[in-house]
């Protein structure tokens, strides 16, 4: 009897590099953009994939700023800024 050989394909997902920039403050004076002076420094800002696996760090500067790149297979956005202004999703500190 001959031998019937099947062959199959994996495709990997070609990484995507992505560049995101946070920006964590405290709108003192209630004008919903941050101003000088309301950036909050020291925040450790963390990014996880879909699958809930760590893919990058920073902290934020004295600005409340932080630049971040990674790799993943693809990015999807998970917070819009008024979600997050407003609290929503927050999780455990």
């Amino acid at each position: 009897m001959p031998v019937t050989w099947h062959a199959v394909a994996t495709v990997a997902p070609t990484p995507v590099v992505t560049q995101i920039d946070v920006r964590v403050y405290y709108d003192q004076n209630g004008s919903l953009a941050p101003d000088t002076a309301e950036g909050v420094s020291g925040i450790s800002v963390r990014v996880l994939n879909e699958a809930d696996q760590f893919v990058g760090w920073a902290i934020t500067d004295d600005q409340g700023e932080a630049r971040l790149t990674v790799t993943a297979p693809e990015v999807t956005p998970c917070r819009s800024r008024s979600e997050l202004a407003a609290g929503a999703g927050a999780g455990p500190a």
